[in-house]
């Protein structure tokens, strides 16, 4: 699906030796009730991209199949099956002859997934392909959002499922000129492996195939309504002195101090044969 204006962009911004990413949200992305959303991070950072994606079912279809058993008898089955709905898919990238070499780093992609669940998105789950996520995945957890690691590699049948879901029209991907050339050069080994030709890639491709699956396997479907967030409930016990060095400060001289917080939404700024 081809899109006018995409649902996030990054912007890199160096801050003295290291890079933040503020992404920029399209007014049309916004998150949807009843929707489950799965994210996957494909951190293969060895090269010049990280691909990253978010899925959820949109709704479900009926769907009916006849089978004939040995004796000739036609049965009919009925079942629902998932329509996902892929929110976005792009990749975070490196550039080593900036000033500073600009490295990707694992943090953009947990600071996106927070940023999100504050803008209201019901982040179901965030997985990553394994390459130094523990970091992540433990704050991810200590936050409520359920984390772990997904191989694609190690489990093919994740790109097969996506391929039905393709084939039978129950996959909506917005369009990019890179998730295409990846999907198109996808090959299966004699391993049952799914990869890429020598010199191609396949992180974003990656992303969105382990999010799709991360999507079905969370369920939900959207209501039709926007959701917005719904912070937990929290209760104040007995007031906590501030250090003596920082008594004298009010609340304005820390809200005017350089940067206290990082506000994202307010920065100027065919699939292959297997």
């Amino acid at each position: 699906v081809k899109t006018d204006v995409p649902s996030i962009q990054a912007f890199y911004v160096p801050k003295g030796n290291s890079y933040s990413v503020y992404f920029e949200f399209a007014e049309s992305f916004v998150p949807m009730a009843g929707a489950v959303y799965a994210i996957h991070a494909d951190l293969a950072v060895t090269g010049d991209r990280a691909g990253i994606a978010m899925s959820h079912v949109w709704s479900y279809e009926e769907h009916e199949e006849k089978t004939t058993d040995k004796a000739g008898m036609v049965f009919s089955k009925r079942e629902y099956l998932p329509r996902v709905k892929t929110d976005f898919a792009f990749a975070l990238e490196a550039d080593l002859t900036a000033n500073p070499p600009r490295e990707i780093q694992i943090r953009w992609v947990r600071e996106l997934c927070f940023e999100l669940q504050r803008r209201g998105f019901n982040i179901g789950s965030v997985t990553y392909d394994g390459y130094q996520s523990t970091d992540s995945i433990q704050l991810l957890t200590q936050a409520g959002i359920e984390s772990g690691r997904v191989s694609v590699d190690l489990k093919p049948d994740i790109y097969l499922n996506l391929r039905d879901l393709l084939n039978s029209g129950r996959s909506l991907i917005p369009f990019s000129e890179l998730l295409k050339k990846e999907m198109e050069g996808l090959t299966r080994k004699p391993n049952g492996k799914i990869d890429h030709p020598p010199v191609g890639s396949k992180d974003v491709a990656d992303a969105v195939a382990a999010s799709v699956h991360g999507a079905i396997l969370l369920g939900g479907q959207e209501t039709g309504e926007r959701a917005y967030y719904n912070g937990s409930e929290f209760t104040t016990g007995d007031a906590i002195m501030m250090p003596s060095a920082f008594q004298h400060l009010s609340l304005s001289d820390v809200m005017n101090h350089p940067d206290p917080f990082t506000d994202y939404s307010t920065f100027p700024m065919s699939i292959g044969e297997f």
